[in-house]
Formats: C-alpha cells, structure tokens, sequence
C-alpha cells in the first residue's frame, strides 16, 4: 500500500548468448524511466507519464513471458500492477503506471505524481539548507515562504502541481517551535 513503488510485470525475454532467458523487467523499466532525465526536449521533465507508445517504450527485449488478455490487464490494474504488453506496429510498452498503493485511489496512486513530490522536495530541500541556524525571525519567515511560492510556482507553470499554498508564519512557528530552534513550512 506505498506510493513509492510500482510493480512491473512479466518477465521479458532477452537473447542470452543466443537462447533466450526470461528476467524480470526492472532494468528495461528503469531505462524508460531514466529517459525522462537525460532527454534534451523541453516539454519532458522528471515527472513524465513513462507508460504508452511515445514514453513508455521497452527496447532490446525479444518477448515477454507471457501475453495478457485485456482481462488480465484490467486485473492487473486493479491491483495496481503495471503490465508490459506488445502493441502492433510500436513494439513493447509499459501499459500503466500506478504505485502500489491499493487501500484508496488519490493521485498519489500513479507514479508520476509521486516523482513531482519526490522533485519538489528535493528542491525545497537544496533551498532550505541556505536558512540552517539562521534565526526563525518574521523577516526569515517572509523569505523562506516567497523562496517556496517561487520554487512552486515553477512547478505549477510546468503542470507538476495544480496549484499550491505555502504558509510559515506565527501560527504554524510557535515560541514552542522557535524554542526548539526549528522551523516550519506548510
């Protein structure tokens, strides 16, 4: 039930030395996936759906351990698992792309809204290292906020977010928090 992880299924076939083995598929997804990252095109970014024909392609494999049934597929589906299949004339894709949270469907249930989470944080992260030990002042508050409203804001204008809204202020920085010689952005 994580939205960190995505399960990938079947095995693909690859040519061994000239007899074909069955492996499991990670490393075939993972190029897909890391396409995003090293691509010069600029409407691609980290958090590009890497699931149909145009991004979610699988090269190099020969086959796949099995053909599902589009039964399977929505079976498959259900349980949050994401199939490889052949699509005629565009070759092997991967067909989905949800996490493997079962308990409830949010957007968090499909993988490339957890990479614009995954994203955002590192981001927020670099920046907040450039306000470690400095004092949680009304003045500091107001920065880190319009830091983070920029860094969003980003992320909105590129369709990682809907929308966004941070808040550091006295409500949520206590004397309690401040005491304590923290912070704290909402």
């Amino acid at each position: 039930g994580t939205t960190c992880a995505g399960y990938f299924t079947p095995y693909v076939t690859v040519n061994d030395n000239g007899r074909p083995a069955e492996v499991p598929p990670a490393a075939w997804v993972a190029l897909a996936y890391m396409r995003k990252h090293t691509s010069n095109a600029t409407s691609i970014t980290p958090w590009t759906i890497a699931a149909g024909v145009t991004n979610g392609k699988i090269s190099n494999v020969a086959g796949l351990e099995i053909d599902f049934s589009t039964e399977d597929i929505e079976f498959l589906n259900q349980a949050q698992m994401n199939p490889i299949v052949y699509k005629r004339n565009r070759g092997y894709i991967i067909d989905t792309e949800n996490t493997a949270q079962t308990l409830y469907k949010s957007s968090l249930s499909y993988i490339h809204c957890r990479e614009v989470l995954i994203e955002l944080e590192r981001e927020l992260s670099r920046m907040l290292l450039d306000f470690q030990w400095k004092y949680n002042t009304p003045d500091i508050r107001v920065e880190i906020k319009l830091r983070a409203d920029v860094i969003c804001e980003g992320y909105v204008s590129k369709n990682g977010l809907y929308n966004c809204f941070n808040k550091m202020d006295e409500e949520n920085n206590t004397s309690e928090v401040i005491d304590n010689q923290m912070g704290i952005l909402d």
